[in-house]
């Protein structure tokens, strides 16, 4: 599970002194789920070539909508 670190933990996960487990131990505890959002993001974003920001933001998805079955 990949590790999520808030911006308020940032100067201890970062720093190279640090060698406690127990200092980042709550560091490492699962990210509460509530928290998180998401969001459909341009296929552009899978590609290492393209180094731009606009690829991490929200899109539309051109899905049709379902078509009644009866």
């Amino acid at each position: 599970m990949p590790v999520i670190v808030t911006p308020d933990k940032y100067d201890v996960w970062l720093d190279p002194d640090v060698k406690d487990f127990e200092t980042i131990r709550d560091i490492l505890k699962p990210y509460d789920a509530n928290l998180m959002r998401r969001y459909p993001v341009s296929r552009k974003l899978n590609n290492s070539k393209i180094d731009d920001a606009e690829s991490a933001l929200p899109v539309i998805l051109d899905t049709p909508a379902q078509a009644n079955l009866f």
